[in-house]
């Protein structure tokens, strides 16, 4: 134990415990420097906002701002025009590096396909509350003599 303490104590092992550090700190140093120049610190672009823009229209910009896209989702909204970007991830102003790929949610061309609920034989405000859940409107009723009032034929 003795002479371990005393090689801890020696010239020699306290230059090399020096000459680690030193090289330690030189590596860290470097590392950040490369990390600096390849992550082009400081240097970003202003996501524009493609809110209401058709994806032709939102590609064009794209390319001029060096980003790319991807069409991540659709949604049918009715009062809006077919094909247009309804949201968009990272939002319109964030701060993003050249080639950063752009997240679309567009409106869909045609909406949603359902399945429409089996409404034979039941009463009509049973129906009409079938329909609304499934996302439909209730149209022209018309009426037909049965021994059943108000039901579903």
């Amino acid at each position: 134990m003795k002479n371990f303490l005393a090689y801890l104590r020696s010239r020699m092992f306290l230059k090399n415990l020096a000459l680690a550090v030193c090289l330690a700190l030189a590596m860290i140093l470097i590392l950040f420097l490369f990390l600096r120049i390849y992550t082009h610190h400081g240097k970003s672009i202003a996501v524009p906002d493609f809110s209401d823009l058709p994806i032709p229209e939102a590609e064009e910009i794209i390319k001029k701002r060096k980003l790319r896209y991807e069409i991540f989702d659709s949604v049918f909204i009715a009062d809006r025009e077919k094909g247009v970007v309804v949201d968009q991830h990272p939002l319109a102003g964030k701060l993003v590096k050249k080639n950063r790929k752009i997240y679309f949610t567009i409106n869909a061309i045609a909406p949603e396909k359902i399945l429409m609920p089996d409404l034979e034989g039941i009463t009509l405000r049973e129906a009409q509350t079938k329909i609304e859940i499934a996302g439909l409107v209730l149209g022209k009723l018309s009426y037909r003599y049965d021994i059943g009032k108000n039901v579903v034929l």
